[in-house]
């Protein structure tokens, strides 16, 4: 939501909603939207279809963003917003190193890998498979570094 606010019925819920908040509805769920204290709502409303099971995670669900991304939302819009949060989970599921791009791109609804690959570069600036030898690289060089502990004015490693 832009702009006023809004009660939404469904599943025999009701939830209030106002600027910057987004609610997900199951497929073929009855929801009924009416206007709230005399506002216009200004509301966008998104269809699309996603087979991967982590769709499930925004069933029912109602986000409410912090205000720092309300004012991103008022800058990007509801599906820029969205492709955010699915590249914040990509570069964590590449972090963890549990799934290959393939399955990263299937588990976030992306078309194809190749599709993920090209929209992780142009978020990020590197392909996946950069940013995954990134990682690797830094957590060499983390691991490599002997602990060192103070004796005086001089670094002694730690044994």
């Amino acid at each position: 939501m832009d702009r006023g606010e809004i009660e939404v019925e469904a599943d025999g819920n009701v939830i209030d909603m106002s600027r910057g908040m987004a609610i997900f509805h199951k497929p073929m769920e009855f929801h009924a939207l009416r206007a709230k204290n005399k506002s216009t709502p200004n509301l966008v409303v998104l269809s699309f279809e996603a087979d991967s099971p982590v769709m499930e995670y925004f069933e029912n669900g109602v986000f409410v963003p912090e205000q720092k991304e309300i004012s991103c939302l008022s800058q990007m819009g509801m599906v820029e917003y969205f492709n955010n949060i699915k590249m914040i989970h990509a570069k964590e599921l590449i972090r963890a190193n549990e799934m290959n791009f393939s399955q990263i791109a299937e588990h976030l609804a992306f078309s194809s890998a190749p599709h993920f690959s090209k929209r992780f570069k142009q978020k990020t600036g590197m392909s996946p498979s950069e940013n995954a030898k990134s990682i690797r690289c830094i957590t060499e060089q983390l691991t490599k570094v002997t602990p060192k502990r103070r004796i005086g004015n001089e670094a002694v490693p730690v044994e």
